[in-house]
């Protein structure tokens, strides 16, 4: 296994015949590349920022307001996009 493929557990589920399989599963939170991790941070920050979710009631768009963490989270997802895309 290479140091860029996902660690994978395994976790047990019913079978259709009754019997338990394992099922390989991996983990969020140790398998995630530094681009998912990037975009990870910069989607969790808009769902909670209140001026990144602002918007215009009228037509219900965003009303791209200036907010200087969501700039930065924006900017360091696609730095690490540019680094994968260059390795």
């Amino acid at each position: 296994m290479s140091d860029t493929e996902p660690r994978a557990n395994w976790q047990a589920r019913d079978g259709s015949s009754g019997r338990v399989q394992l099922q390989r599963i991996s983990d969020p939170e140790t398998d995630e590349n530094p681009v998912q991790v990037a975009y990870r941070r910069l989607i969790e920050h808009c769902e909670a920022c209140p001026t990144c979710r602002t918007l215009d009631e009228p037509s219900s768009k965003n009303k791209n307001l200036d907010c200087p963490e969501g700039k930065q989270a924006s900017q360091a997802y696609r730095d690490a996009r540019r680094a994968a895309i260059s390795a």
